[in-house]
């Protein structure tokens, strides 16, 4: 299915939708998180109506995992030295209300 929006043209079967990082914990972050959700939801709503793939990504560790950070990497070094963003942890899942699916 190819899909015109304005001027732009979408080819569903060669098309995704990528929401990243939509986490309880990280959304607790974002400001205007409310605002932040609407748009996620809108967008996953109408991707799901146009059957374009959706792709889900979280950050997430295992026990092993964190010995693979080296202790100098400026964005996971605290993570690791932590122990944070534990995999099993709820607030590290994709947040409930985007309502993933098999």
């Amino acid at each position: 299915m190819t899909l015109s929006t304005s001027d732009l043209t979408i080819d569903a079967r060669r098309t995704a939708l990528m929401l990243m990082d939509f986490q309880p914990a990280i959304l607790g972050h974002v400001p205007d998180r409310d605002a932040v959700m609407d748009k996620a939801q809108i967008a996953l709503g109408w991707a799901r109506a146009h059957g374009v793939k959706v792709v889900f990504v979280r950050v997430a560790f295992v026990p092993d995992d964190y010995d693979a950070i080296p202790h100098h990497h400026k964005a996971f070094g605290t993570v690791k030295q932590n122990r944070l963003l534990a995999d099993g942890n709820p607030s590290f899942d994709i947040d409930p209300a985007l309502e993933v699916r098999a």
